[in-house]
């Protein structure tokens, strides 16, 4: 018997138990072993959970979800408004209007805080989540007619009901403003 079984043993046998064996453990048991950076893996080719550490120009696009991050960076790419606004829609917008100022100090002013003027729908969208009759205040618009340069105005009476406006800006008026942002995480 012992006789046998050794004539049966051959070495092309013996390589294919083993491939069996690897086989049937699985490769991607091995493969986590194996793998210990993502220059040992083709671009696009992982999928799903727990990627080696470091850049990930190998993982496969849209492959992972929000299941695949940890709680703690989910958390952080939350979007939010910056201090001192509050959100409406897609928009973050200043939480108190600003101090009446003159249309190009307006513009120039939301500027250096990184931040822009609003248009005629951006004030209407804050407008109604702010919930009340809202002044007169300045919007992104300027134009020239006549060799007479206009600027845009918003503002919501007690009905709630917005009106628009164009002021001469040659007699250099003053309202009070708001600056818009997108929001961050």
């Amino acid at each position: 018997m012992r006789h046998r079984l050794r004539r049966q043993l051959t070495l092309p046998l013996v390589i294919s138990i083993i491939a069996l064996v690897i086989a049937a453990s699985g490769t991607a048991a091995i493969a986590a072993v194996i793998i210990t950076s993502n220059s040992q893996v083709a671009q696009n080719t992982i999928s799903g959970h727990t990627p080696p550490k470091g850049d990930h120009a190998n993982i496969i696009a849209g492959s992972l979800a929000a299941s695949d991050l940890s709680p703690a960076l989910r958390t952080s790419l939350k979007v939010h408004c910056p201090t001192g606004t509050l959100a409406a829609g897609d928009l973050c917008y200043d939480s108190t209007e600003r101090a009446a100022a003159s249309f190009f100090t307006a513009l120039k002013t939301c500027a250096s805080a990184g931040r822009r003027l609003w248009d005629y729908g951006d004030a209407a969208l804050v407008f109604d989540h702010l919930g009340a009759p809202q002044p007169d205040q300045w919007v992104a618009l300027v134009y020239t007619d006549d060799l007479v340069t206009y600027a845009g105005t918003i503002d919501e009476d007690d009905s709630r009901s917005l009106n628009y406006d164009d002021i001469d800006l040659v007699e250099v008026p003053k309202l009070p403003y708001r600056c818009i942002t997108s929001p961050m995480n």
